[in-house]
């Protein structure tokens, strides 16, 4: 009977461990969740105030080496992509530049988009003269395919 009781208590110890140990990893993980997601909030605020305030001459795109001016609809369509509400942001990691991505100046800071995987996943990354900060982010409404096709249609437009 003693050793019934004995295996018992120490398999409740053992899952009572365990479950304590689950539940502390969850509330670590939504901090660390949180956290990054009032970072890219706080971020995309400041690039919407850059294209607030930044005027149609002085922005630019950049594709396949040649620059061409911003509109200020372009700018919120870009813009539109950052605030959406179905955008999630997942992580920090930072990619490449590549000819592929679409790369936007705003006098002394530079925001660029990269196609991650199949196009649904966007790098982005934002370089102020402080400091550069990369985030990977999916959304219900907005694929790379989407602003790659977007611009590319901006672009045909403004060509003389």
């Amino acid at each position: 009977m003693y050793k019934k009781y004995k295996r018992k208590t120490v398999l409740l110890y053992i899952f009572g461990t365990l479950a304590i140990g689950i539940c502390l990893a969850l509330i670590i993980f939504f901090i660390w969740i949180m956290a990054l997601r009032t970072e890219y909030k706080k971020t995309c605020l400041e690039i919407n105030d850059r294209i607030l305030s930044a005027s149609e001459g002085m922005s630019f795109v950049m594709r396949n080496g040649e620059k061409y001016p911003l509109s200020s609809e372009a700018m919120n369509y870009f813009d539109q992509v950052l605030l959406d509400k179905k955008t999630v942001v997942y992580n920090r990691k930072p990619y490449e530049i590549t000819d592929k991505s679409i790369v936007m100046e705003f006098s002394d800071c530079t925001l660029s988009f990269s196609g991650l995987e199949d196009g649904t996943a966007i790098s982005i990354r934002w370089e102020t003269p402080e400091k550069t900060r990369n985030y990977t982010i999916r959304s219900v409404n907005y694929t790379f395919i989407n602003l790659n096709s977007y611009l590319t249609s901006y672009i045909r437009r403004i060509k003389p």
